[in-house]
């Protein structure tokens, strides 16, 4: 081999080697600021922003509006999130019932989640007070590397779900990690990604986490009044 090459042959494999160095250290550092966020997680309250993207034709449906979430034990939250924008809806999810709430039509949809519960809980709130080995026991994990998402310095992790039951929901999930600050080792923006290209990004901003986040943050006020459905949980 000319001696040139091979010293670009070496370079190129030391430089990947350090490469690899890199990002394992990265990918191990952003484990630990997520266990240590998890640690201490009692509650959260932020300013959400919802798109939810049609491949087919091209479209997102945004939605804005508020989220709390209140850890009621170690691995059960109660969460509410508020949408005002476009049109009002509030979203409820406590153990094994979620519900939503149209004010406009006064209607609530009322779902008995079952055995899906801890399905559902994980896709909510995966990134949100969740340890690495919260993580790595349902996907495997790859490092997408750092950016920036409002502002905040950012690990963007690919998680590959190891259930097929979860794949068939959604073939792959990202959460974008915030690095430094009083939200180190919290998701920042998740993005669920489905068949044919569809896909659910919710970004959060203004969040503060609260450990003392009262009962009524989170609790849903449905009005006695209201129509009442329970649509089947398949």
């Amino acid at each position: 081999m000319p001696p040139f090459r091979t010293i670009l042959v070496l370079s190129v494999t030391l430089l990947s080697g350090s490469i690899g160095f890199a990002a394992d250290d990265l990918l191990r550092s952003t484990f630990t600021r997520m266990d240590q966020a998890a640690g201490t997680f009692k509650g959260m309250t932020a300013d959400v922003t919802q798109v939810s993207h049609t491949a087919a034709i091209n479209d997102d449906e945004t939605d804005s509006g508020t989220i709390a979430i209140r850890r009621t034990k170690p691995h059960s939250m109660e969460l509410l999130m508020h949408f005002k924008q476009p049109d009002e809806k509030i979203v409820h999810f406590k153990e094994r019932q979620a519900e939503i709430y149209i004010p406009k039509s006064n209607s609530a949809q009322i779902y008995e989640l079952g055995k899906k519960n801890n399905l559902v809980q994980q896709f909510l709130l995966i990134g949100l007070g969740s340890s690495s080995q919260d993580v790595q026991s349902g996907y495997t994990v790859k490092l997408g590397g750092e950016e920036t998402v409002g502002g905040r310095k950012t690990v963007r992790l690919e998680l590959t779900p190891k259930s097929s039951d979860v794949a068939k929901l959604f073939q792959r999930i990202e959460i974008w990690v915030a690095e430094s600050g009083d939200v180190s080792g919290v998701a920042v923006q998740q993005k669920l990604h489905e068949e044919g290209g569809d896909y659910i990004l919710d970004a959060y901003s203004n969040i503060k986490l609260d450990p003392n986040l009262s009962e009524n943050a989170v609790k849903l006020g449905v009005p006695k009044d209201a129509a009442k459905s329970y649509p089947q949980v398949r």
